[in-house]
């Protein structure tokens, strides 16, 4: 449920992350909007981190569900065409 994961990801997420629809302004993480990224790759990066940065904090706090939630929610709200940037080593095309 992609409304489900808007509170979680300003909650979680934004510390880290630029997200404009959430008005998220975090650069430690990529910026989602402008990054090549999909479904699978919002929920591996959570699940199991990227290029050594960890979110496994956030899944002390959440459930499986909610992580698919906020990946729902990144990708309905995200800008599209992104194309810069880390892709989780999973194909984005």
């Amino acid at each position: 449920d992609a409304t489900a994961g808007k509170p979680i990801y300003v909650a979680f997420c934004g510390k880290c992350h630029t997200l404009l629809a959430a008005g998220s302004k975090g650069t430690l993480g990529p910026n989602l909007d402008n990054d090549k990224i999909n479904f699978n790759c919002v929920v591996s990066a959570v699940e199991q981190g990227v290029g050594g940065i960890q979110a496994e904090y956030i899944l002390r706090f959440i459930t499986f569900n909610e992580v698919y939630d906020v990946a729902k929610y990144v990708m309905a709200v995200r800008q599209k065409g992104g194309t810069s940037g880390e892709s989780c080593g999973i194909n984005t095309n």
